[in-house]
């Protein structure tokens, strides 16, 4: 074909393939030779239309067809390899989070948590490199099951122009990661992997975070932070105990009540 399919489509060299698919679909329609029977040129004009979705719509043609005008087509233009990729890149990394990190953190748990996630804060550049799932107790992989499900992670339905964006939900909160934006930046294969298993961990990190814990500004206050975290865990872990203690009493005081107005009865 001697037409610049580009041309034909009225698409740029860096559309992507959606919108390619859209504008042959628009002038499919617009230029079909049962709408123009008395157009000697209509059948020309369709066929140079399928001709050029013909090498646009196939990465390897179209490929081949850049290469061939001396012209490579940047290779951050590929949103259906990017979806595939980073969808495969998620699922492993929320995998990871949900069966090795969240883990750790729940075994730590204890009050509302503070001094867990501040300790995953601290230790997040080693959870973020997946390695052998933890052993811990069968309270905490149910604590861990119970964080997860309060994050539900989407690719994002639309650009973000970021990599990931949080939308808090009636209950919990929705991580949206945009496939677009990792791919744009130049991520792949192992980097792409490494990429979204930081961000996605770090993100984890930050809703158990949210009136938790908050880091502090620099490295220098880290023990201050922590302790802080471990004295609210700990007031929160005593006020538990009376709530309990309080209820236990009511309890044996009621039983008593009972037992003695059924034997004078």
């Amino acid at each position: 074909m001697d037409e610049n399919p580009y041309a034909v489509l009225g698409v740029a060299v860096d559309a992507t393939r959606a919108e390619i698919r859209t504008a042959y679909r628009q002038l499919a329609r617009a230029t079909h030779p049962d709408r123009h029977p008395n157009d000697p040129d209509a059948e020309a004009r369709f066929k140079a239309v399928a001709a050029a979705w013909d090498i646009l719509g196939d990465d390897d043609k179209r490929r081949a067809f850049d290469l061939a005008q001396g012209r490579a087509r940047s290779a951050t233009v590929a949103p259906d390899e990017a979806v595939d990729a980073v969808a495969a890149a998620v699922e492993r990394a929320q995998d990871w989070a949900e069966r090795g990190v969240l883990p750790q953190v729940a075994s730590r748990w204890r009050g509302r948590g503070a001094e867990a996630v501040g300790w995953a804060w601290q230790e997040r550049e080693a959870l973020v490199r997946p390695g052998a799932l933890p052993e811990v107790s069968w309270w905490a992989r149910r604590r861990a099951r119970q964080l997860a499900s309060e994050v539900v992670v989407v690719l994002a339905p639309w650009p973000l122009h970021q990599a990931t964006a949080l939308f808090r939900r009636r209950r919990g909160w929705e991580l949206q990661i945009d496939p677009t934006a990792l791919w744009r930046a130049g991520f792949r294969s192992t980097e792409l992997d490494d990429a979204v298993m930081e961000l996605l961990v770090t993100r984890y990190l930050q809703i158990l975070a949210v009136a938790r814990f908050l880091p502090p500004p620099t490295d220098d206050g880290w023990a201050e932070a922590l302790a802080e975290a471990r004295e609210r865990d700990d007031h929160r872990v005593r006020e538990q105990a009376l709530r309990v203690g309080g209820w236990l009493l009511l309890a044996a005081v009621l039983g008593l009540m009972f037992t003695a107005g059924y034997n004078d009865w």
